[in-house]
């Protein structure tokens, strides 16, 4: 059960940088940070992966084999950069809780690419862990106040296709490690997602003249805090997340990873406690318990469908 635990601890990382990255909208424009924390990550990540694997800059390019670089590639590309833009459309258009609610589609989008490209299969018991633990994560989002809570065409469309995205990008990036004879680290399968995702990133930057205005906010006295807060976030949402997440779909099915990485509100209930003093009522406690009974079903699925075939 290593994968699930590391899919655990991705779900976490990512919960904990909700908070700073929440926190640096009040200095950047939300499609600012994406590509702000993206081009943050590949600096933080460079160094490492040269010390960890005693490897010249150079290699950082040339080591990985073609296979990581198409798939993984193309998994940054879904994933970070497409993904995100639509999330982050999702949020302003329909607002977070009604986004949270469609993202619940990424892991049923994850079992069909898994199916039709890697072969993987789930058995019922498992595929009812992940009906648990979606009923149980959009429990929660229904619990919570949103003031943005008007539905649009444009905006469901774009909470759809986030999902669709983050689904679709995960098993792409477990593409990687089928077949593949040059196997790298997870942190430096990360940085090849980002690096993917950064180039698509900046020429859009480019052509639509965002360049300027992202460099223009990076240098205001008033937005130093901003940018602690948005190293924060880039630390332990994208360096720690991205790297856990890739450590885990090496080894476990991709939709048994997305569905853990789908914990991430559960996680951010007792963080927003903490930080915000915000109210746990016991129906989001509830529905806290449903979703991770739902992600114990379905990681012990084949110990339970075995204990029934007895």
């Amino acid at each position: 059960m290593r994968g699930e635990y590391f899919g655990i601890i991705t779900a976490l990382c990512w919960a904990v940088g909700i908070f700073p990255f929440t926190m640096s909208t009040r200095y950047f424009q939300a499609t600012h940070i994406n590509l702000m924390r993206l081009l943050l990550a590949l600096f933080l990540l460079c160094p490492f992966i040269i010390l960890k694997e005693n490897i010249s800059f150079s290699n950082l390019f040339l080591f990985p084999g073609y296979q990581n670089w198409l798939w993984l590639g193309i998994s940054g590309v879904v994933g970070l950069a497409l993904g995100d833009y639509f999330s982050f459309s999702a949020f302003k258009a329909i607002g977070a809780k009604n986004s949270s609610i469609f993202s619940t589609l990424a892991p049923g989008t994850a079992i069909i690419f898994a199916y039709l490209m890697l072969g993987e299969q789930i058995n019922l018991i498992g595929i009812t862990g992940i009906i648990i633990t979606i009923s149980g994560i959009i429990y929660i989002s229904l619990q919570k106040k949103d003031n943005q809570s008007k539905m649009s065409l444009v905006g469901m469309g774009h909470a759809i296709g986030a999902a669709l995205c983050q689904g679709a990008g995960l098993v792409l990036a477990k593409k990687a490690y089928e077949n593949n004879l040059i196997e790298i680290a997870p942190f430096h399968a990360a940085w090849l997602r980002i690096m993917a995702s950064v180039i698509v990133l900046l020429v859009f930057a480019i052509l639509t003249r965002e360049i300027k205005p992202i460099t223009r906010n990076l240098v205001k006295p008033e937005n130093k805090k901003g940018l602690v807060y948005l190293s924060l976030g880039t630390l332990s949402g994208t360096v720690l997340g991205l790297t856990f997440a890739m450590q885990t779909i090496s080894t476990i099915d991709s939709a048994v990873a997305q569905t853990i990485f789908s914990l991430v509100p559960v996680f951010a209930i007792p963080l927003a406690y903490f930080f915000h003093k915000e109210k746990m009522t016991l129906s989001i406690i509830l529905g806290a318990l449903i979703a991770i009974a739902g992600v114990i079903v379905l990681i012990w699925r084949n110990n339970i469908m075995d204990f029934m075939t007895l």
